[in-house]
């Protein structure tokens, strides 16, 4: 018996992903780091807007406070990040390499008591004390909106506080991951019927009940919160956002096992 064809097996992921597979995941918004403009990007290349891949248009557009801060794209051979996609099988190339850049798009919007997934990758690569670094947020937020970070443990390097916050609802923060200093991770918050988890690496590390509110979140912002000085330290890649609760084997990092085989032994 000849062992699985994993080429196969990745072409026939990428067709199950062309013909359908992002849209019926419910994808609101996709930002891969791959195209720019809708063009392929290079090595170093400053970041003029972040290409939406899920088609619904929500662009990202960089804010720059500095310079040195300016974000760019960076190839991913040395893998940073994973070099594909799990669930896809999709090929990771780049990713936004600069510290402490961030982006936003203001048109977004949801329901304030939606049920939503978000999820991404992160690595931190500055030694950092702040108390909470923001990954993705509302891009104000309100007591609609939300913000999701990691926060400072004792030793250095090791922050192991992976956190959500809900203004007016109230701070929900993990106390025994393991988010580490040079390490990547993946990220992903679910929010459905009151209650939210906190995922990190595909484990559930805290789920919650919280109440929700009326009106809606408006904007979004990667990297960092704009009414507040929390820049995230480091590289976000493959950020996505859902309008539904995924199951942790709907997750970016879920590597679907290859399909079975039926041999038939002929004697």
């Amino acid at each position: 018996m000849k062992g699985y064809d994993m080429k196969g097996y990745w072409i026939g992921m990428t067709l199950l992903t062309t013909m359908g597979l992002t849209a019926q995941s419910a994808t609101v918004a996709y930002w891969r780091f791959e195209t720019d403009g809708g063009a392929s990007v290079t090595n170093n290349q400053f970041v003029a807007s972040v290409d939406d891949s899920s088609g619904n248009g929500y662009t990202l557009t960089p804010l720059i406070y500095s310079e040195a801060a300016r974000p760019r794209y960076k190839t991913n051979g040395s893998g940073v990040f994973t070099n594909r996609i799990p669930l896809t099988g999709q090929d990771n190339l780049f990713y936004q390499a600069t510290e402490y850049a961030w982006m936003t798009n203001s048109a977004f919007s949801m329901p304030g008591d939606a049920t939503f997934t978000v999820e991404g990758y992160f690595r931190i690569t500055a030694a950092d004390g702040s108390s909470h670094r923001t990954l993705v947020a509302s891009a104000l937020p309100g007591p609609n909106g939300f913000i999701i970070g990691v926060g400072k443990n004792a030793q250095p390097g090791n922050l192991s506080q992976f956190n959500i916050n809900f203004p007016g609802w109230g701070a929900y923060t993990t106390t025994n991951a393991n988010v580490t200093f040079g390490v990547s991770h993946h990220f992903a918050v679910v929010r459905s019927n009151a209650y939210t988890q906190l995922y990190l690496d595909g484990v559930c590390l805290l789920s919650t009940n919280t109440v929700g509110y009326g009106g809606t979140w408006s904007g979004i912002s990667v990297g960092r919160r704009l009414d507040y000085d929390s820049t995230f330290p480091g590289y976000i890649d493959e950020v996505r956002i859902s309008n539904d609760a995924l199951a942790p084997n709907q997750f970016l990092n879920y590597l679907t096992p290859p399909p079975a085989r039926t041999v038939i032994i002929i004697r």
